[in-house]
């Protein structure tokens, strides 16, 4: 019953608010994102790194992660939402996988589209207050 409120609360907002349409196409573009770095991270071989591979480096997250209005809107209307999806999921840091998957984690990183790797860094910030010195 709270999911049908819920869904009714989010059906109302859509159809008033630009700016709900605007995070919904965001949502919707990292679930799409999400579901094809898994699909590539479930077909990468452990092997493909080697052992001698360097290991691969963490995105920089600034304190100025979430100076983008937009982004900061849609990260704090991600996380509004009422359980935990893949719209509001963090992806986590090459350095937070084991190591087999650092590799393909960096990999999930590098094919974020701009506007989904700033959503992710400004996610990073507003919830682990993660950022470099």
């Amino acid at each position: 019953m709270a999911e049908e409120y819920a869904g009714a609360r989010l059906v109302a907002l859509l159809r008033t608010n630009w700016r709900a349409k605007a995070v919904l196409g965001v949502i919707i573009a990292l679930v799409v994102a999400g579901i094809v770095a898994g699909a590539a991270l479930s077909s990468t071989s452990e092997s493909a790194a080697g052992p001698t591979a360097a290991a691969p480096q963490d995105p920089a997250v600034l304190p100025t992660a979430c100076d983008d209005p937009d982004i900061s809107s849609a990260v704090e209307a991600a996380l509004a939402l009422d359980t935990e999806s893949e719209a509001n999921r963090l992806l986590a840091f090459p350095s937070d996988v084991p190591a087999p998957d650092a590799a393909a984690q960096a990999e999930a990183w590098d094919r974020l589209s701009p506007a989904e790797l700033e959503f992710q860094l400004c996610l990073h910030l507003t919830q682990e207050g993660v950022h470099a010195p």
